[in-house]
């Protein structure tokens, strides 16, 4: 009985790997599948269009990238989990729906943690950004390189927001993520939590009052209805490219290599088209007929600086280091200075 046991276990083991390992005819390029959430001409799809150029001229053609948007392939959430479970190769989603592997990545949604582009890529690219990274791969999942997805803003269909009080009561939705949450209640705001693009979905629907995503985000949705944007910048949102811990594995080593150097060519290609998307967000809004303000963030800051304890206390009472990790992460921001 013991000896059938194992070989059933091995067997299984087995044909999971080879559901993992990128099917390859002989002869033919190694196709390694790609997606993203967000609308076709956001960021993330340039990005990855990038990436795959790279990828293709560095191993002579013989690796391919095929790309899938617009959810095609799920929500964020369900990214992950195709990407953990080897059904996807590549994604590229929010750090907020990473948390649902670590949640020690909820601390990138502190409202103000990172305050300027400067700030952000020195924590990413360095020792704090290595850690979090550090984190996934035997969660199922390994973080190729820090994207960008941008600076959260509001957009409300209803009235303009210029201050903390301007949002109270107001339905907002926002990506899924435990401090998010905490942001927006804190603000008097009533949080709907979902996975993009669903937060969009919700808007459209008549769900939801407005949504807090990155401004570019929100000209490129281009909801009906929305016809108010507050530029808060309350929170920066990190993006991530991911492939699945076993997929990596399947690679051959020069592929694996190619991947990781297309990963890390691709990273400041696609946080400068993020940071010129939101340059041009502003305009491309008006031009819809949204009213554009830029409130006084120092309000919001205080207004949400609670937030900072509570994510302490929620971060502590579901990993041994998640009070650490919060106040890691502001040690890192202030070596950035």
């Amino acid at each position: 009985m013991r000896s059938r046991t194992a070989c059933f276990v091995f067997i299984a083991a087995l044909l999971l790997s080879t559901a993992c390992r990128p099917q390859v005819r002989q002869g033919a390029p190694l196709i390694l599948s790609a997606a993203h959430a967000a609308p076709l001409d956001y960021h993330y799809h340039a990005g990855l269009e990038h990436f795959a150029r790279l990828l293709g001229s560095k191993t002579d053609g013989r690796v391919e990238l095929s790309i899938r948007a617009e959810g095609e392939e799920g929500t964020e959430d369900e990214l992950v989990t195709k990407v953990r479970d080897g059904k996807l190769s590549i994604a590229v989603v929010s750090s907020s729906a990473m948390a649902k592997i670590d949640p020690a990545l909820l601390v990138l949604d502190l409202p103000y943690l990172l305050r300027t582009r400067r700030e952000a890529y020195r924590v990413l690219d360095g020792r704090f950004g290595r850690r979090l990274s550090a984190r996934l791969p035997a969660r199922g999942i390994r973080n190729l390189s820090w994207w960008e997805n941008g600076f959260v803003d509001f957009t409300s269909s209803t009235r303009t927001i210029r201050t903390p009080e301007n949002l109270r009561g107001l339905r907002i939705a926002a990506p899924d993520s435990e401090v998010t949450r905490m942001t927006l209640e804190r603000l008097g705001a009533g949080p709907i939590m979902l996975s993009p693009p669903k937060p969009a979905q919700a808007i459209a629907a008549g769900n939801a009052d407005g949504q807090a995503a990155p401004s570019a985000l929100a000209a490129e949705e281009k909801i009906a209805g929305q016809k108010y944007a507050a530029l808060t910048g309350h929170a920066y949102s990190p993006a991530m490219l991911i492939i699945g811990s076993v997929t990596y594995a399947n690679l051959r080593p020069s592929v694996r290599s190619a991947v990781d150097w297309a990963a890390s060519q691709t990273r400041d290609y696609e946080r400068l088209l993020a940071a010129d998307a939101q340059k041009a967000a502003s305009g491309k809004l008006r031009s819809a007929g949204v009213r554009v303000t830029a409130p006084n963030r120092r309000l919001f800051v205080t207004a949400t600086a609670p937030v900072y304890k509570q994510a302490r206390d929620a971060l502590g009472a579901r990993l041994s280091d998640g009070a650490g990790m919060v106040n890691m992460a502001i040690e890192a921001r202030s070596e950035t200075n």
